[in-house]
């Protein structure tokens, strides 16, 4: 997965547990393309999940999964703590939302805020799309899957 996410010019903050963040930074130009880019990143790394799966798994260990939850906005970025203990970060609500994003995600879903959905919504195919009640969020949202996106090569 990592070499995917470099690939794909993502960079990776942190790994928390079995899980990993990741961001697109879009000082490099305007946000639709940054996004387009998490999202392509997103549905290669759950194909590379399958294929591991069907290919490179053990017969004894049980079948992997994962679930991706793609959102944006302002955000800080930079090292995060003190001269006691610092390190590289990223906070903000929309981190947070990512999160959220993904834990109501299927297993081998690519979920998507709606915010995120509409810098993409032309290339995109949706599987579906629902409402969801997330932590921190005033109201329900409106998420949505992504089956593939016509930008993804």
């Amino acid at each position: 997965m990592i070499d995917i996410i470099q690939k794909h010019h993502g960079i990776i903050v942190d790994f928390l547990g079995d899980g990993m963040l990741v961001f697109f930074d879009p000082l490099d130009g305007p946000i639709p393309p940054q996004v387009k880019t998490a999202v392509c990143c997103a549905l290669e790394m759950q194909r590379q999940m399958g294929r591991f799966n069907e290919e490179d798994q053990p017969d004894a260990l049980a079948e992997l999964r994962m679930r991706i939850g793609v959102t944006m906005g302002e955000v800080i970025v930079g090292n995060i703590g003190s001269e006691k203990r610092a390190k590289y970060g990223i906070v903000g609500s929309p981190v947070n939302m990512a999160h959220r994003i993904q834990s109501v995600a299927v297993a081998g879903e690519v979920v998507l805020s709606n915010q995120a959905f509409e810098q993409i919504s032309l290339d995109a195919v949706v599987r579906r799309s629902f409402e969801a009640r997330l932590k921190g969020a005033p109201e329900s949202e409106t998420l949505h899957v992504v089956e593939s996106c016509d930008s993804c090569h």
